[in-house]
């Protein structure tokens, strides 16, 4: 039961970055929105893996130790899999991965890169969140939904 809480803390987490995102916007404080724009996509797909793969908490941490520790490559490269395995979202599957990795680049610019992070970008980002949030409830069931 505690690895079902803490999939679910995540889930709110990824609600309360999106609402942050917002706020940071309109305090023109644009890199930080950018920041938490992904990881509210990133903390819902995690969700997600846990209720559509049946992954644990447990098992996502041990596979991610195995596959060399990258946490964020380990999630959206399951959840690549996961969407190409579904023959109806193959065009959407190639949409997605599209826009994951921009709003990723997005992030890591923000967080790492000497470049001032304008209202476009951050604007951009809460945007593709926004839109891939929708994907994300619409097409990846949550087996206990």
């Amino acid at each position: 039961k505690g690895g079902d809480d803490k999939m679910t803390e995540l889930k709110t987490k990824s609600e309360h970055n999106m609402i942050a995102s917002e706020l940071l916007i309109k305090e023109h404080l644009h890199s930080s929105s950018v920041h938490c724009s992904y990881y509210a996509c990133f903390q819902l797909l995690q969700y997600k893996m846990y209720y559509s793969l049946n992954l644990s908490e447990k098992e996502q941490s041990s596979q991610i130790s195995l596959e060399g520790g990258n946490t964020h490559k380990y999630i959206l490269n399951k959840v690549f899999d996961y969407l190409k395995s579904k023959p109806e979202l193959r065009r959407e599957h190639s949409n997605f991965k599209r826009e994951i990795k921009d709003l990723k680049l997005l992030r890591t610019t923000a967080d790492y890169k000497n470049i001032k992070i304008n209202f476009e970008l951050s604007d951009k980002a809460h945007n593709l969140a926004e839109k891939l949030i929708r994907f994300i409830n619409k097409e990846i069931k949550n087996e206990n939904t």
